[in-house]
């Protein structure tokens, strides 16, 4: 009797073929069943941040907390001495600073100004520093001019605040919120760098962490 021919799905020529298949196809179904990874998932590092602030600020004003791309720990506060002892994640690297009534604040020296930190670790402690941010009237030559006239805060929805620009020619505002607009009103023999007559110059809030800067010039 004549035996009967194989199927041609049996053929040995395709059995490559098939593996790969099945492979490719296990590889999908289990990105479909098992969780990715983490971002940024790994053991906690314990940290000690060392908060010291100027301008009068008071740290008992002062709020930490620890953030990293998407994510953001629970705040906390410094102690008496200005520590502050923390579990950061691997998804968490940057401390960031703010003030439990939001006066404007920032940390010293990173440029451009930030509330928060660069990339963290447990090596040693964080130190930062906690600076008010200010509004500064100076001259084009870059002095600052005492008694430079009056600076008005007016927030997107209504209220507004008003006070006369010192002998140290900056004011540190208790609020100075995004979208604010800024306003100096010049002292007398004053106008506005930018302005052909005397008269107020007004600036719009973009970066909240940034000094306010009028620059002057004699009328």
């Amino acid at each position: 009797m004549r035996a009967r021919p194989s199927p041609l799905w049996r053929h040995p020529v395709l059995a490559p073929a098939y593996a790969g298949a099945i492979a490719l196809g296990a590889v999908a179904l289990a990105s479909l069943i098992l969780p990715a990874p983490a971002r940024g998932s790994g053991p906690a590092d314990k940290v000690t941040v060392e908060v010291s602030a100027s301008d009068g600020l008071a740290l008992a004003d002062l709020t930490l907390l620890v953030r990293g791309d998407t994510t953001s720990l629970p705040v906390g506060g410094a102690d008496a001495t200005g520590k502050w002892v923390t579990d950061i994640p691997a998804a968490n690297r940057q401390v960031c600073v703010e003030s439990k009534t939001g006066r404007p604040v920032r940390l010293a020296g990173p440029a451009p100004a930030s509330t928060c930190s660069r990339a963290v670790t447990s090596a040693e402690p964080i130190k930062l520093t906690v600076e008010q941010v200010q509004v500064v009237v100076e001259s084009e030559d870059g002095k600052v001019i005492p008694n430079a006239g009056k600076i008005v805060i007016k927030q997107t929805g209504g209220a507004s605040s008003s006070a006369d620009v010192g002998p140290t020619g900056r004011y540190w505002p208790q609020t100075l919120p995004m979208g604010a607009k800024v306003c100096l009103n010049p002292s007398p023999g004053w106008k506005p760098a930018r302005s052909v007559t005397a008269g107020q110059d007004c600036q719009t809030v973009t970066k909240p962490a940034e000094d306010v800067l009028f620059r002057l010039v004699r009328s």
